[in-house]
C-alpha cells in the first residue's frame, strides 16, 4: 500500500507524482512557508521518500528521484 504522510496525517496513494500532488495541494491550502510546513515523507512501492517543501522527492540515499 501506498501511502503519504504530512505531519501525523496519512492518506492513501497510488503513485509519487499523486504523493506530489497531495502535498502540493495541502502546502498552499494551508499557505504553509518553507519554515512552518509538516514533515512530509511517503512509502511508494516499498521505497521510503522524503518529500521537500518545493515538491521534489528524495530517495533514502540522499538521491533526488523527482
Amino acid at each position: 500500500m501506498n501511502i503519504i504522510q504530512i505531519g501525523t496525517d496519512k492518506f492513501p496513494v497510488a503513485t509519487l507524482a499523486e504523493a506530489i500532488g497531495c502535498w502540493e495541494a495541502a502546502r498552499d491550502q494551508h499557505g504553509w512557508g518553507a519554515s512552518e510546513s509538516p514533515r512530509c515523507t511517503a512509502v511508494i512501492d516499498g521505497q521510503h521518500i522524503k518529500i521537500s517543501y518545493n515538491g521534489r522527492a528524495w530517495g533514502s540515499d540522499g538521491e533526488e528521484i523527482a
